[in-house]
């Protein structure tokens, strides 16, 4: 048990200082880039790039903040009729209620306990989002005679 317990931790350290060391690979790669261009351009393109990453920081901001508000009615829920373990459980329930956010298509696999293919993709089909949107579209379509192809068909 504590064997698997510093594993864990190592691998999770592993992981962190993968991310950290990812972050500054493209924030030193980004910078090298932004400087390949004129300084107009590159005050530009900092400023959409500053632009973007606001918006990436306000939506994870509020989802945090969503999630700690998530545990806090829980552990308000199960402490009224006197659940036992109730802040232990609302802190879980609060933690997942991040993960669909760090992960949302593995978190979902996890949650169905689905983690194959899709059934178009057993059955030896592709289903990209480009195909469904052809596919909308063609469902949209009138029929030929009323598209004005004159003679052809």
């Amino acid at each position: 048990m504590v064997v698997a317990t510093l594993v864990a931790a190592g691998l999770y350290l592993v992981y962190l200082v993968r991310g950290v060391v990812g972050l500054f690979v493209l924030v030193a790669f980004l910078a090298f880039v932004f400087r390949q261009f004129s300084d107009e351009r590159e005050a530009r393109l900092r400023g959409v790039a500053g632009d973007i990453a606001d918006a990436i920081v306000g939506y994870v901001f509020g989802n945090f903040l969503i999630s700690v508000l998530a545990g806090l009615v829980t552990y308000l829920r199960l402490l009224i009729p006197g659940i036992p373990f109730a802040l232990p459980l609302a802190i879980l329930f609060g933690f997942f209620d991040l993960v669909p956010l760090a992960r949302d298509r593995h978190a979902g696999d996890a949650a169905t306990c689905d983690s194959g293919p899709a059934p178009s993709a057993r059955r030896g089909r592709r289903t990209t989002a480009l195909s469904s949107a052809r596919a909308s579209r063609a469902a949209r379509r009138p029929p030929r005679s009323d598209r004005g192809l004159r003679g052809r068909r």
